[in-house]
């Protein structure tokens, strides 16, 4: 999972990271969207990027197939002021408190970042055995221990199937006794095997060479330049992804100090206060905690609960001053109508896409109108386009 997200986030580097946490069942995630005005934004290239990891990752873990996220169950939010960032930022630090799995976050077993965080540098191998390709090779074992003792006794069911019905060809088709047989298809799996393993060879004796004259070319450069940054690098045999966790920036309404060191002693803070009010809240209704060794017995193959997807009405944008609110929601309505008048009007020229359209201007040349002729017109706010979601 920690790969799958360094490596999402190399994927968007206009994407930044603040606060994520990884639940037995769903992530949250609080980041920035750096992409200029002319830009077109990345973040749906990182949660693609992420989430079709995690699908491929965990279903060759768990030996399965078939859609691994729910329909309709992608929430996500612009944030527009510093109130509805902090109290994301809290709600996601305190999620498994709330859902009464570990007491605090730092008792949670799974991927999560604290506000102590805030400016570390993070980097990541990928997992030995860890599938996240295209096609499963046929053999491929999962990893979870379970799933792959149930695929080990399938290849073997299938491996004895398929003797019996060579052995069988062989007495049908070239009149062989039944030892004959036995004896013919032992004598070919043997000579297979040995073909399999010839070849095994010749791939490890070529990467071995392409290693050595990539080790020589390293050592050449070495010799020739002085400065550090041309020695040959460390064993980087395994890849590896890596990122910087950054502090979240500060919104209209906000007055904390811009750093990671205020972020850090702010953040704790807050998380603090709601950790303990969670706390006293489960106390007073009698509720105890599942913990950790709860947490991991969860069999990952049972029903989390209803997954057909509600279809609910879902905000585009959050923002704890309501009229700040109101307006952003407007907005959204707006921005509706002014692309439909375009799209409709197109290829009319006089009629401008708002910003946030890519297909039009980029493939087929459409004009887009400005920040500030879409602030006026309401589209966007007036602040500005929002930097958190």
């Amino acid at each position: 999972m920690s790969f799958a997200l360094a490596a999402a986030l190399e994927a968007a580097p206009t994407v930044v990271l603040h606060a994520f946490v990884v639940l037995s069942t769903h992530f949250h995630a609080v980041l920035t969207d750096l992409s200029g005005p002319a830009e077109r934004s990345e973040v749906d290239l990182f949660f693609e990027t992420l989430d079709a990891m995690i699908a491929k990752g965990v279903n060759a873990h768990l030996g399965r197939g078939d859609h691994f996220w729910a329909a309709g169950s992608w929430r996500g939010f612009e944030l527009h002021d510093q109130a509805a960032l902090e109290k994301q930022l809290v709600y996601l630090y305190t999620n498994p408190v709330k859902d009464g799995l570990t007491p605090t976050l730092e008792a949670w077993p799974g991927v999560r970042f604290l506000p102590e965080d805030f400016g570390r540098h993070f980097s990541y191998d990928k997992p030995e055995g860890a599938f996240f390709g295209g096609r499963r090779p046929a053999d491929f074992l999962p990893t979870y221990a379970p799933a792959r003792r149930e695929r080990e006794r399938e290849l073997r069911r299938a491996e004895r199937a398929r003797r019996i019905a060579e052995i069988a060809r062989l007495m049908a088709e070239e009149g062989l006794t039944k030892a004959q047989a036995k004896a013919a298809y032992r004598a070919a799996r043997r000579a297979e095997r040995e073909r399999d393993q010839a070849r095994a060879a010749r791939r490890a004796a070529k990467a071995a060479a392409a290693e050595a004259l990539a080790q020589a070319a390293r050592l050449a450069r070495g010799a020739n330049e002085a400065d550090e940054s041309s020695q040959p690098e460390p064993d980087q045999e395994r890849p590896q992804a890596g990122f910087v966790l950054q502090p979240p920036p500060v919104l209209p309404g906000g007055t904390l100090a811009p750093g990671a060191e205020a972020a850090k002693e702010h953040y704790r803070r807050l998380l603090d206060e709601e950790t303990a009010r969670l706390q006293a809240k489960r106390a007073a209704e009698g509720k105890s905690f599942l913990g950790v060794e709860g947490v991991l017995r969860q069999d990952p193959f049972a029903s989390s609960g209803d997954t057909v997807a509600t279809y609910e009405s879902i905000p585009r944008a959050l923002a704890e001053d309501e009229d700040l609110n109101d307006d952003v929601q407007a907005g959204f309505w707006r921005w509706q109508d002014a692309y439909r008048e375009a799209r409709k009007a197109w290829p009319d020229e006089r009629h401008e896409f708002p910003p946030g359209t890519q297909v039009m201007v980029t493939r087929h040349g459409a004009r887009r109108m400005s920040y500030a002729e879409a602030a006026q017109r309401g589209l966007i706010p007036a602040t500005g386009p929002p930097q958190a979601a």
